[in-house]
């Protein structure tokens, strides 16, 4: 993948303003936004049309039509698609600036099942549903003459680089929530993620636009954020693992689920807390966590809940949490060795698969070293 001499003709031609910033090769990282000049903190650096925007709208309407009951983002993938097998010239720049199947070999999605089932429960869960989608996706798209894996290629393209904004006139009738805010917008999408430091995106009637969110040097290259999300969604999701991921946590699901009776489950269900456990570098177990242990430790719930809890109780439930994290550190270091030692995949992708199960280690030694300090 490289940037060609007439992408910044064609972005200018389209309407992209970029102002002191310029696409560049990043080694190691695919091409991203730098600045070109000193830029000052507020300054506008890129502003997209929205007639340079790809959506439901900009499908032509004979396309749409074959391709009965496809998603949006299903939609969006077979345009690619079809503009890439018939050389469409007009979008032969931007889409020359495109990762390559290979630059999305990453992508949890592609990995073999046997990779797949040791992924963290919401990466795993996540990619499933990746999976489902496609399929029903690739059920409509598969009689207009496209490989299906060009058509995953698109389909994952899309994924990856779609922004959402809402649309005149309100959310588009029989489209699930947030589907229909899904749009692709040239030069925009080279911009890479940062969950904080980002600079601001802006969406108007004229289109997007996106301001420095602090003074820059020459050369220093601009990030915008994808959202707040733990890295198990950014891998599953985007197929890059971040290292100090403030938004980062730990599903506790696997480590509390197997501990509970048939009748504590039904409990937690008829209170709401089942499932969707969680820790972060900020806590060492969130709301709904706490109330789950205090089942398991046979402590009031209902007292915590209404903030009436005895004073005691939470160090009894801190010590058997710590008890629940260390077993839990067990169960990680048998998942990594066990990656380690299989022979599925390539060497790349069961890196990253170890690297992840790491940073959770990380973090829940974190979360017990807290405990240890309260108790």
């Amino acid at each position: 993948m490289s940037i060609p001499e007439n992408f910044a003709e064609w972005a200018a031609v389209k309407g992209v303003v970029l102002t002191g910033v310029e696409p560049r090769q990043i080694p190691g990282r695919g091409i991203g936004i730098m600045t070109a000049r000193e830029v000052k903190a507020g300054e506008i650096l890129v502003q997209v049309p929205l007639s340079c925007f790809r959506t439901k709208q900009t499908v032509p309407a004979t396309l749409a039509k074959k391709v009965p009951g496809i998603s949006i983002h299903g939609l969006l993938a077979a345009s690619l698609a079809l503009e890439n097998a018939r050389n469409d010239a007009g979008s032969a720049p931007w889409r020359s600036v495109f990762p390559t199947p290979q630059d999305l070999s990453c992508m949890p999605l592609l990995w073999p099942a046997s990779l797949q089932r040791l992924l963290p429960r919401p990466a795993r869960d996540l990619v499933a549903k990746q999976a489902a989608k496609v399929d029903s996706d690739w059920k409509a798209a598969s009689q207009l003459g496209v490989e299906r894996d060009e058509y995953v290629y698109r389909w994952l393209l899309v994924n990856t680089r779609s922004f959402y904004h809402a649309p005149a006139g309100g959310r588009t009738a029989g489209c699930a929530p947030g589907e229909d805010k899904m749009a692709l917008v040239p030069v925009a999408d080279l911009l890479n993620h940062a969950p904080s430091g980002e600079c601001k995106v802006t969406f108007s009637s004229r289109g997007l636009s996106i301001a420095a969110d602090r003074a820059y040097a020459l050369g220093e290259e601009i990030h915008i954020c994808y959202g707040r999300h733990g890295s198990d969604f950014l891998l599953a999701e985007y197929g890059f693992l971040p290292d100090g991921n403030e938004w980062d946590e730990v599903c506790l699901d696997d480590a509390l689920l197997s501990r509970l009776t048939d009748a504590q489950k039904d409990e937690l269900e008829r209170l709401g807390f089942l499932g969707r456990w969680r820790l972060d570098p900020r806590t060492p177990g969130c709301f709904r966590t706490q109330v789950a242990l205090r089942v398991l430790c046979g402590c009031p719930v209902r007292d915590f809940v209404n903030g009436a809890e005895k004073e005691g109780v939470q160090g009894v439930v801190d010590v058997y949490f710590g008890g629940v994290l260390a077993e839990f550190l067990n169960d990680i270091g048998e998942r990594v060795r066990e990656i380690e030692g299989l022979g599925a995949g390539d060497e790349e992708e069961r890196e990253v698969l170890v690297r992840r199960w790491k940073q959770i280690a990380e973090l829940v030694e974190g979360a017990k070293a807290q405990l240890i300090q309260q108790q």
